[in-house]
């Protein structure tokens, strides 16, 4: 019964001291400086493949979408429709925005439908928001849901794809 104990008090022991160190941040390192290994040791490759594409939104679209559209960050979301639209004319099974929508849009609640109508049109859509907001700005609540994300105030909610408030675009 002794060597039972003495096993349970040193699992106990190194799991408090592990909870320590990762309560003080003195695991991050370690952490960040091997991953790169832990992936190349652990990941399965998938099969490349050419059916992939971005769009990408980056300096340079900011840049244009200022010089020449005269528009400022953030853009107004009636801007991602005619991307969403692009994507489902080339049968795109999936579109994914690695953008945050976690306010409502500078450009009124109207702004906000025609991105989740877009959404709602394409019903494979993923991307970041939060309904979060919705306490903080009535307006932008959509009637009778609880939540009042992007896709509640644009009617996306009632396409049957309403996400609990801390999934991926929750929002939409």
């Amino acid at each position: 019964m002794k060597k039972p104990l003495q096993g349970l008090g040193v699992g106990a022991g190194a799991a408090l001291a592990a909870l320590l160190f990762w309560l003080a941040g003195w695991l991050d390192g370690m952490e960040a400086r091997t991953w790169n290994w832990r992936v190349q040791l652990l990941a399965r490759e998938g099969a490349e493949t050419s059916r992939v594409r971005l769009i990408l939104l980056d300096q340079q679209s900011l840049d244009w979408g200022a010089n020449v559209s005269g528009l400022s960050w953030p853009w107004p979301r009636e801007v991602y429709q005619p991307i969403v639209d692009f994507c489902l004319r080339q049968d795109a099974r999936s579109i994914a925005f690695d953008v945050l929508f976690t306010e409502p849009s500078k450009y009124g609640v109207a702004d906000d439908q025609l991105l989740g109508q877009a959404a709602a049109r394409a019903g494979n859509f993923v991307a970041a928001g939060s309904g979060a907001f919705a306490a903080r700005h009535p307006a932008h609540t959509g009637a009778g849901h609880q939540r009042g994300g992007l896709g509640q105030r644009a009617g996306y909610a009632r396409s049957g794809r309403c996400l609990p408030a801390d999934s991926a675009f929750s929002g939409i």
